[in-house]
């Protein structure tokens, strides 16, 4: 439309002018042919006036010869010659008479056309002034546009001024929970404190997340609202424009045969010169009018294009992908919002989260945005592709994007997890655990050195065990199971809700009662109820249930109530995943939330991939990789597999961390050899004075002497060996104590322990401290030897354990 009303304007002042170079053109001629008429006019009067004289002085001289020379011939001819011109000469005179009249009948119908052509002038002003008058009306519209648009400014301001206020406030939320957050985790003393941190945490992100989804429909509600009355506006000016267009198309057309009625009033009329100024006046106004139009519509424009614009993350060369994204994202269809940028500890992995200003399904907004991933690799120099993914707990999309991967050193990994000395603090005072790992993940030595902890730091607890893989080549408990197979997984549950209900009738009787600690060891859980869902069986209370539900429903039990009644649980499964768990209808996601979970190296991913906060630990997924990364290439170059890293994920009570788990057997419980006998039957503390290890236990128990005066009590009692000498097969199988050197392994720095007494050779006799790593040892060669001991000692240490 804009070029064409320029091209429209150029070619009517290219007429005008045209027109205007005719009319000074004819105005010349129609002077000249005026000019030659009085010419005439005058030449011919001039004539009459010169024979004038002559015919007076012809007829004085006629008298005077009619008189005088009568006689004479000679001049009687000569004067009948004159008298002949004489009369050619009034011929000529009548004729120039004739030509002087028709001159003056030509003059007065110039007069008139003269007469008309001024008329037509004055019609043709008529016109411009109405042509001039609507211009004037086109600049007040002009003006009352940009007035519009001055104030549509204005509150475009006062939005951001208000979006500012509310970011302020949204910081100032932000800020009063963090700092609220950290108060009540200092102070959080009970159970009643973290429901009301989780209240106020929900509470809070309600309200941080309808403030974020409130802003940019706020803005949107609001830009609409502000460009409605100008998009009216400016519609309505282009049809005023159009329409002005159209009256000057049309005066255009008039304007060349108004131009032949000017064109001798042009060149007389004084008024000409001051219409021509008019003209020029009037086309110049058109002209910075339609500058002025065009300014305004590209203001319009840009505040259009500033509206619809994402929200940009900032400048620099690491913001600059994330706004990459956001022009990624905008080249899709789909306008994003920039959020927050989260780099992770090694800042190797930044993550980029975004608002989406409108509603579109996550769905299909993933599959529009993931179509060129391997592009946007290219262009943001990433290590993987650049995919979109949602979060639909904070209604993000966000995209993690790999700049390097840095090699770990040990002091990298030691600040990224926990060393093995904190597990002895974090599993004391627990009381209910879930062990996670794959099949032969280490879930069994993770829950014998739980024990061995506890153990370790004074705690006393009777151990009942529910293993359906008992005897297997990869038993090395040294505690036998009290039950092994899977259909006894119902009589496990039985006793574990009648000793809650007794113990919880002996407190209704007489508040303040204590027990003592009962831990249930529950080995292959995921499998026990997937063998017996289906089957029902007979509740305690005479009802009916399926044997799964009974199960569960005991495990829920001793979880909420164990800690009140001195029971402990300590539960493996192979998957960390609850979903997979949750086809009985007795777990739920709350059904693990009383227990302390250790999920062990490869099942952290899927913990965390699955679990309903997962998009949450996006940082400490990333860790957890990194930590497992190291381990597995540190593992490569270690043969023993009791010596190997092994990561973990502990989830506790309002904490994650990732931790190193001891050394398989770091704590006593475990045999050496999965074919050695069980050293207790049945294994009860509280038999035994200050039992600070499996190993003092066993000592005990050989030694009649030294028992406490509580093994009466004990509900199943280790027997001693009747001929020390020999190993013996009954309830204390084996002595496993060891009076262990202090020394350690000069290459790995670990801790030797017993390989037995040599009998034979140049050793014989003597008892061989050996490191873990068979390498290490053969290079130091004799010097893990040393001088015989007593032979009652000898016998005590005729088989290798592990340090208790």
């Amino acid at each position: 439309m804009k070029k064409a009303t320029q091209k429209a304007k150029a070619k009517a002042l290219e007429i005008l002018t045209n027109k205007m170079v005719a009319v000074a053109l004819t105005s010349a001629f129609v002077g000249f042919t005026g000019g030659m008429a009085l010419m005439g006019i005058t030449l011919t009067e001039a004539k009459l006036h010169r024979l004038s004289p002559q015919s007076s002085a012809l007829s004085l001289l006629l008298g005077a010869g009619v008189g005088v020379t009568l006689s004479s011939l000679v001049g009687l001819s000569l004067i009948q010659e004159k008298n002949q011109a004489i009369s050619e000469a009034a011929k000529r005179t009548s004729t120039a008479q004739k030509e002087v009249v028709d001159a003056k009948q030509r003059l007065k119908a110039l007069q008139d056309q003269l007469t008309q052509s001024r008329e037509e002038s004055v019609d043709l002003l008529k016109e411009l002034q109405q042509f001039s008058d609507a211009y004037e009306q086109a600049s007040k519209a002009n003006k009352s546009l940009a007035l519009v648009l001055d104030e549509r400014n204005r509150e475009i301001l006062e939005l951001n001024e208000h979006n500012q206020k509310l970011q302020t406030l949204v910081d100032r939320d932000e800020a009063a929970f963090d700092a609220a957050l950290d108060e009540a985790l200092n102070d959080q003393a009970t159970e009643m404190q973290e429901a009301a941190l989780k209240a106020a945490r929900a509470q809070l992100e309600a309200h941080l997340q309808k403030i974020s989804n409130a802003i940019p429909k706020a803005v949107c509600k609001r830009a609409k609202k502000l460009s409605a009355p100008l998009e009216a506006k400016i519609a309505e000016l282009e049809s005023e424009r159009d329409a002005l267009l159209s009256e000057i198309t049309n005066l255009k057309a008039q304007i060349p045969g108004m131009l032949c009625n000017l064109e001798a009033a042009l060149n007389e009329d004084t008024e000409a010169a001051s219409y021509l100024a008019t003209i020029e006046k009037l086309q110049h106004g058109v002209v910075e009018r339609d500058r002025r139009i065009e300014s305004l519509e590209a203001q319009v424009s840009d505040l259009t294009e500033a509206l619809n614009a994402p929200k940009m993350f900032g400048s620099g060369s690491l913001l600059n992908r994330g706004n990459r994204l956001l022009a990624h994202a905008q080249e899709q269809g789909i306008i994003l919002d920039a959020v927050d940028r989260r780099v992770s500890s090694d800042k190797a992995v930044h993550t980029f989260r975004f608002n989406a200003r409108f509603d579109v399904v996550p769905e299909d907004a993933l599959i529009t945005l993931n179509r060129d991933a391997a592009k946007l690799r290219d262009e943001l120099e990433a290590l993987e592709p650049v995919m979109f993914k949602y979060d639909p707990e904070n209604l993000l999309y966000y995209v993690s994007v790999t700049l390097n991967k840095r090699v770990m050193t040990r002091d990298d990994i030691d600040r990224l997890w926990l060393r093995p000395s904190a597990f002895k603090r974090l599993v004391k005072d627990v009381c209910a655990f879930r062990v996670s790992a794959n099949k032969g993940g280490s879930k069994s030595p993770t829950v014998r050195n739980i024990l061995g902890a506890k153990l370790l730091q004074g705690e006393k607890f009777k151990i009942r065990r529910y293993d359906p893989s008992a005897g297997s080549r990869k038993d090395f408990w040294r505690v036998a199971p009290t039950w092994n197979a899977y259909d006894q997984a119902l009589a496990m549950a039985y006793e574990i809700l009648k000793v809650i209900r007794e113990r919880q009738a002996a407190k209704k009787q007489q508040p303040g009662t204590q027990f003592k600690w009962i831990y249930y060891v529950i080995d292959e859980l995921d499998n026990t109820v997937a063998d017996c869902n289906g089957r029902t069986a007979e509740t305690l209370d005479g009802g009916e249930k399926t044997e799964s539900q009974i199960l569960l429903g005991a495990i829920s039990k001793a979880a909420k109530e164990g800690e009140h009644l001195n029971i402990g649980l300590i539960v493996c499964t192979q998957t960390p995943n609850t979903r997979q768990l949750m086809k009985d209808e007795s777990i739920d996601k709350a059904f693990w939330n009383n227990f302390t979970q250790i999920v062990v190296e490869a099942n952290v991913f899927d913990y965390l991939g699955n679990s309903a906060d997962g998009t949450k630990f996006t940082d400490l997924t990333n860790k957890f990789r990194q930590v497992s990364d190291w381990c597995n290439t540190e593992n490569q170059a270690i043969e023993d597999e009791a010596r190997k890293y092994r990561p973990a994920l502990y989830v506790g009570k309002n904490r994650r961390d990732i931790i190193q788990l001891p050394l398989l057997g770091e704590y006593g419980f475990d045999k050496l050899d999965a074919a050695e006998p069980y050293d207790f039957e049945g294994f009860n503390a509280y038999d035994y004075p200050d039992p600070r290890s499996l190993d003092v236990c066993l000592g005990q128990a050989q030694n009649p002497t030294q028992r406490g005066t509580n093994s009466a009590q004990s509900d199943t009692k280790a027997k001693s060996s009747p001929k020390p000498e020999k190993p013996c097969q009954g309830n204390a199988a084996r002595n496993s104590l060891v009076s262990q050197k202090t020394e350690k392994c000069p290459i790995c720095g670990s801790r030797l322990h017993s390989n037995g007494i040599v009998k034979s050779g140049k050793h014989a006799g003597e008892r061989q401290l050996i490191c873990r790593n068979s390498k290490h040892t053969r290079k130091m060669g004799s010097k893990t030897y040393y001088s015989a001991i007593p032979a009652a000692q000898a016998v005590l240490d005729s088989r290798p354990v592990m340090p208790g």
